[in-house]
């Protein structure tokens, strides 16, 4: 499920989980591979079923096969930007970076490997702000400064 896009959710106070009565959040995804799309609509779609409570989950799909047929995802996908990662990167102004390069860089990068969460961790976007940082120098240091 690494090319899809939410386009259904709806809240169940009935769990389709455990038969339960709490609530119940269910997700319906698409198939939205550029692989896929360069042969037609794909009609994969998965439903995923969660339940907070206990960290449930229950995923089905459709029995439609991808439009791209046995071909991988060719994709090359964006590391996600969660709010620590940003709260990181806003505290990076003082290094002469302003944190709007920083989150724009860390975007364009392809090599960074999402984590077994789906996310980029922290430690991940650090190691992307030393590389900056050696690609583009210190611009606001006290050598720098210093130099002038």
């Amino acid at each position: 499920m690494c090319c899809t896009a939410v386009f259904h959710k709806v809240d169940f106070d009935f769990c389709r989980i455990c038969g339960g009565k709490h609530t119940m959040i269910e997700r319906r995804l698409k198939c939205s591979s550029k692989t896929c799309i360069k042969f037609g609509k794909c009609g994969v779609v998965w439903k995923v079923f969660h339940y907070k409570g206990q960290d449930k989950w229950r995923v089905l799909v459709n029995s439609n096969g991808h439009a791209r047929g046995v071909l991988t995802c060719s994709e090359q996908h964006t590391p996600l930007v969660t709010r620590p990662m940003k709260a990181f990167i806003a505290t990076q102004d003082e290094v002469g970076l302003p944190p709007r390069v920083i989150e724009v860089h860390l975007m364009k990068q392809v090599t960074i490997r999402p984590s077994r969460g789906g996310c980029t961790t922290l430690s991940q976007v650090q190691i992307a702000l030393k590389r900056i940082r050696k690609e583009q120098g210190p611009k606001n240091s006290i050598q720098a400064i210093h130099r002038l």
